[in-house]
């Protein structure tokens, strides 16, 4: 579809399906005018008023006011064009369809191709008529009347089928006020000839309605009436265009521009709808708003990565969470460090700190909930504990009531009917007191799932919650790969939290294979609650010392032990774990009637007198698992060679067995500044790296371990190790 600006002319070329019955409009980059294009048969325009709104549903008719005051109206644009080819309007009838703003026809460009149609049918018509008797003299011509000034110019338009380019030179054809049509002059009379009349718009042709026939808008002529002239009449060729006269400035309004298209208002009134300009427009407030929104969305996922409990609580405060009073925190903190004093008296303790915080907080204490459930399930676990120590003892009575139950059905003494009795009296509170644990061990696993189910209700994600969800999976028994699922979720976010340390610790010690696992994260444990600067975790320590005495490790777990009792005296399983680590009472010496006076014992070997010697004590008491004595003797072989890199390899285990990682990483780092392929000392590096929770550093010197020495005897640690810590 090709368009012209009505204002400057300019032409442009439009995609047919891109106009639509509701019409586009199209701001001219030549003039920047205004216009809409429907698809219609033809195009026309309507001002419309500004801030005057259309009803879609309504669907009004368009009206024509003729000069004098007459009334058309119609619905279809082809009416109009009938009309036009008809006659029955003309240039000057007005047009509107609102009733409030009247345009003239002649001024819209997009009929200027109809009004043509019917000026050029005039000549035709004209020809047609048989020359009139001779008349001495001729009729006057009519002389085209100058243009007024102010009257409007219209441009030709684009006839069907004329090049654009074509149409572009053609000059504007003048619009003339009503009445004022020029009339071609009369024919010069020639001998012999009828004179032939002058064409005028007042002929109309024998048959012709008076609807159809055209009206004269001019001066009467004193011509007579011409009877129609025969159809073998030939026609006069067309008579050439009319000059074409300067456009003139439209006439001063009243102060509001009037658009010159249908559907757009007055400039300033609606925001500009040139369909280029508008897609452009509307791309940028596109970006203008999508840019923003994606910083903020990236900005707001880098937070919650790195503080992912700040931002669930800030959403809770501004989601309407209710806020935890400054009395519920300090029963919460006094009930934490009654907890970790890992006493049954601490439990007790902090169970009523833990209540009386979610009491304060109307049970919207997510935190308390958890905790509390932490201290169910370490009351369940110690029943736990003390109902396997009652079945290992309920079998050792066993076995001693059978080695004295009689042979061959002989009465016993009553040495041993005493002795059979005493024994059935303690199977018997044995098992009255095994089943009184494990009534109170179903109870705090009830207690506790319910304090968990409470914590999740008011936080679904609750770090601590989830945690205490694993730690209940651990101390039921359920399958390690469960837990680990949990555990792995929660590392994401807190990865080197002391609880979710101890709980993987405890669970690798379940497991015979991984308790060098478990006395590795058992130590993580401890070093992180004293980097947080919370009380010794001692639950943590008396874990590991179980572990240590699982793995023969004696003198290490009586380390353990006994920093548990020095803070906590009143601690029931250390008081337990190391009086089972003390030596048997040796048994009564019986009295023989000769007794031999024993041989006296060679004195004890002197001490090592050379470097060879204290390195081979070292490395005995080393193998024996007595680290303290091995520390003493590997120093002393330093004492002969200051740079040994052995020695001081040796000094940096007993460090590492004894947990004190720190030293042990001192004198690793001795030895290798001597030898930097050491292997030991690379593997005790990367070992007391790891206990630290120094992920990279381990996974520097397993990777070196495994460079020196791929094939060596550490070389599958090294590589467990080392994928458990990706």
């Amino acid at each position: 579809m090709d368009i012209r600006c009505e204002r400057c002319g300019t032409e442009y070329e439009f995609d047919d399906n891109r106009v639509t019955e509701a019409g586009i409009t199209v701001k001219c980059s030549s003039c920047g005018h205004m216009f809409k294009i429907r698809k219609k048969s033809f195009v026309l325009t309507e001002p419309v008023t500004p801030g005057a709104e259309e009803d879609p549903g309504a669907a009004k008719n368009w009206m024509i006011r003729k000069p004098d005051g007459q009334m058309l109206s119609f619905k279809e644009l082809t009416t109009l064009q009938k009309w036009i080819v008809e006659r029955k309007v003309s240039r000057e009838d007005e047009i509107s369809k609102s009733g409030e703003s009247w345009k003239k026809l002649g001024s819209i460009a997009e009929l200027a191709s109809f009004f043509r149609v019917v000026d050029q049918s005039q000549p035709t018509m004209s020809a047609m008529v048989p020359p009139a008797a001779p008349v001495t003299q001729p009729l006057p011509a009519v002389v085209p009347p100058a243009v007024m000034p102010g009257s409007p110019v219209a441009p030709y338009p684009t006839a069907p089928g004329v090049p654009a380019a074509m149409a572009a030179m053609m000059p504007p054809a003048p619009v003339y006020p009503a009445g004022a049509a020029p009339v071609p002059p009369a024919m010069p009379s020639v001998p012999g000839m009828p004179a032939v009349p002058p064409m005028g718009p007042s002929y109309s042709q024998p048959g012709m309605s008076q609807a159809n026939a055209m009206p004269f808008s001019g001066a009467p002529l004193s011509q007579p009436s011409i009877p129609a002239a025969p159809p073998s009449y030939p026609a006069m060729p067309p008579q050439p265009p009319a000059p074409a006269y300067p456009p003139v400035p439209p006439p001063a309004g009243d102060g509001r521009t009037e658009p010159d298209s249908w559907d757009e208002r007055a400039a300033g009134d609606v925001e500009d709808d040139d369909v280029v300009e508008k897609w452009r427009r509307r791309g940028r407030r596109k970006w203008m708003v999508i840019v923003p929104l994606l910083v903020v969305a990236l900005g707001a996922g880098a937070v919650y990565l790195l503080m992912p409990e700040k931002v669930h609580e800030l959403w809770r405060k501004f989601s309407g969470g209710d806020e935890i009073s400054a009395l519920a925190l300090q029963q919460f903190k006094s009930g934490m460090d009654a907890f970790m004093k890992d006493t049954p008296a601490g439990y007790d303790q902090a169970a009523t700190d833990f209540q009386a915080a979610i009491a304060e907080s109307r049970g919207r204490f997510a935190k308390a909930q958890a905790a509390l459930a932490q201290v169910h399930l370490a009351r369940m676990e110690r029943a736990k504990d003390r109902i396997r120590a009652i079945e290992s003892r309920w079998q050792a009575l066993q076995a001693e009531a059978a080695a004295l139950a009689p042979k061959e059905g002989k009465e016993p003494p009553a040495e041993v009917k005493a002795k059979q009795a005493e024994l059935a009296a303690e199977k018997e509170k044995l098992a009255a007191e095994r089943e009184a644990l494990a009534a109170a061990g179903r109870q705090e696993q009830d207690a506790a799932e319910r304090a968990i189910a409470a914590a999740r209700a008011i936080e679904a994600e609750s770090f601590e919650a989830r945690t205490a969800q694993a730690q209940l999976l651990r101390v039921r028994g359920s399958d390690r790969a469960q837990i680990d699922v949990i555990v792995a979720e929660l590392e994401k976010i807190r990865p080197q939290d002391p609880d979710l340390l101890f709980l993987s610790g405890a669970a690798a010690a379940a497991d015979p294979a991984a308790r060098d696992t478990a006395v590795r994260l058992l130590n993580a444990a401890i070093e992180s609650a004293q980097r947080e600067g919370r009380p010794d975790f001692l639950r943590s320590r008396c874990r590991l010392a179980r572990v240590l005495i699982d793995l023969k490790r004696l003198d290490e777990a009586k380390v353990q032990l006994e920093r548990i009792l020095a803070q906590s005296p009143d601690h029931p399983e250390a008081k337990e774990l190391l009086a089972s680590l003390a030596p048997p009472p040796p048994p009564p010496e019986e009295k023989k009637p000769e007794e031999k006076k024993p041989e006296e014992k060679p004195a004890a070997p002197a001490a090592p007198a050379d470097y060879d010697g204290w390195m081979a004590q070292a490395n005995r008491l080393q193998e024996r698992g007595r680290s303290q004595e091995a520390l003493a003797a590997y120093q002393s072989a330093l004492g002969f060679k200051p740079d040994d890199v052995e020695a001081q390899s040796g000094v940096g285990l007993c460090y590492l067995d004894m947990g004190n990682y720190s030293a042990a990483i001192n004198a690793f780092r001795k030895a290798l500044k001597q030898n930097p392929n050491y292997a030991d000392a690379v593997m005790g590096l990367a070992e007391a790296n790891r206990y630290l929770g120094n992920k990279d550093e381990a996974r520097k010197y397993y990777q070196k371990y495994l460079d020196i020495l791929p094939n060596g005897p550490e070389a599958a640690v090294a590589r467990r190790n080392l994928e458990e810590l990706k």
